[in-house]
């Protein structure tokens, strides 16, 4: 469920996978635990096992087929995670380290990032030096939002770049997914001959529902009006921020 997240970094996503692929490794390796729990409780002693690929069972079989998977979608975040990943371990890496990435990250998007980038990264890097430990960032997006302030991100504007770059990395097809489910919800049949500008306006309120929910509409409808003010006058009643009727 943490996988699907979309608050979820790059970098939790990577060691989550690790440890999501140590686990089904020792699944494998504990066959015959399972094999004993299995005879346990359905009560059979003797069962006949059929082997398939190289000798092995369906479990093995599934459970490989699942490992490959695994290594295969981490190996293309750690492609991504490598690149960026060092941004959040400055102080943990020595400056030769840090200078080596930055370079390279630069070299990999010099229409972003201006040579001066390892500049920055070594100055960031002491100003986290100098942070108190209950202040140093846990998560890439911790790190991120040392940034609102905006003394600081004017000093390290590519640094700030880059971690944008990071942190839009999808790590998921969830949010496409759950933007079809969303679609095929509103465009039903009473609603077959809606066209594309509502439906993307519909779409937009009902997967972005947190937000949808948090706004005030009093506050959005009074904005409106001012905005189309030269075309009609609205007079609008309110009760605990439903509109009542509305009278032009």
């Amino acid at each position: 469920k943490k996988l699907q997240s979309v608050h979820i970094d790059l970098t939790t996503v990577v060691t989550l996978y690790k440890s999501l692929i140590y686990y089904i490794q020792d699944l494998r390796n504990s066959f015959a635990f399972y094999e004993k729990l299995g005879k346990e409780k359905s009560g059979v002693d003797q069962y006949k096992i059929e082997r398939k690929k190289k000798g092995k069972c369906l479990m093995e079989i599934i459970l490989d087929s699942l490992l490959t998977e695994l290594n295969k979608r981490k190996s293309a975040y750690d492609t991504v995670n490598i690149k960026f990943g060092f941004i959040f371990n400055l102080t943990k890496l020595p400056l030769s380290k840090v200078r080596e990435q930055a370079i390279q990250l630069q070299l990999e998007y010099p229409e972003d990032l201006c040579s001066s980038f390892f500049n920055e990264c070594i100055h960031f890097r002491s100003h986290l030096s100098g942070l108190e430990d209950n202040n140093l960032p846990l998560t890439v997006l911790d790190l991120y939002k040392i940034f609102k302030d905006p003394n600081i991100s004017s000093l390290y504007p590519y640094i700030v770049i880059a971690l944008r770059m990071y942190l839009c990395s999808p790590v998921s097809n969830c949010s496409a997914e759950r933007s079809f489910s969303a679609l095929k919800r509103i465009k039903s049949y009473l609603r077959s001959t809606i066209d594309n500008d509502r439906l993307n306006s519909l779409a937009i309120l009902s997967i972005e529902s947190e937000i949808t929910s948090s706004l005030k509409y009093k506050k959005v409808i009074e904005e409106f009006s001012l905005q189309k003010a030269h075309l009609i006058t609205f007079i609008l009643l309110y009760k605990k921020n439903k509109i009542l009727f509305i009278v032009h």
